[in-house]
């Protein structure tokens, strides 16, 4: 299971000195400073408790109210990455995402997944002010090029490069101009 969690808030904070803008750190960013809770986050380190005290385990038995209660405490976006990936804002908001494979579950898959939302969140900003829709669609799109990728290469074997490489195909058969 892999855990984004995208901060729709402004942040400002010591590490960025005055910069401010939408924030996706890693996980390890997050827990290096406790000043901003409202950052995004990354997560896939089995063992680690992301939400609370909940073990990887726990957090699997209900993705959906797990996502819900973190998004809704933190006032981001939380993405919970798996066969069914759930994506909260806290405000309502619930998408479930089905596209994408097991194959996916590779060696950065879950940073192209971060960047993918990034991006999305670049070309959507000025239209789409639901970060939870942003992120629920970069969901999508990834699962979507994971599927492109087991086209091509099959499931095993499948790496983080192959997922990036059906990007501009997606795309294509996707947006519209």
């Amino acid at each position: 299971m892999i855990l984004i969690l995208f901060a729709a808030a402004f942040c400002t904070g010591s590490l960025l000195g005055k910069t401010t803008g939408q924030l996706l750190p890693d996980y390890g960013s997050v827990s290096a400073s406790s000043e901003n809770t409202s950052w995004g986050l990354s997560f896939q380190e089995k063992g680690k408790r992301p939400i609370g005290n909940a073990s990887i385990e726990e957090l699997k038995k209900d993705p959906v109210s797990a996502a819900v209660e973190y998004a809704t405490k933190s006032g981001g976006v939380c993405v919970l990455k798996d066969a069914c990936t759930v994506t909260a804002d806290g405000k309502e908001n619930l998408f479930l995402n089905l596209s994408g494979n097991a194959g996916m579950a590779t060696a950065g898959s879950g940073d192209v997944l971060s960047g993918i939302i990034a991006a999305v969140s670049c070309m959507y900003l000025k239209e789409e002010k639901n970060m939870g829709y942003i992120a629920a669609l970069g969901v999508y799109i990834h699962g979507l090029c994971g599927d492109v990728a087991k086209e091509k290469t099959g499931m095993h074997g499948m790496t983080a490069k192959d997922i990036v490489s059906a990007l501009p195909e997606v795309l294509n058969r996707t947006c519209q101009d």
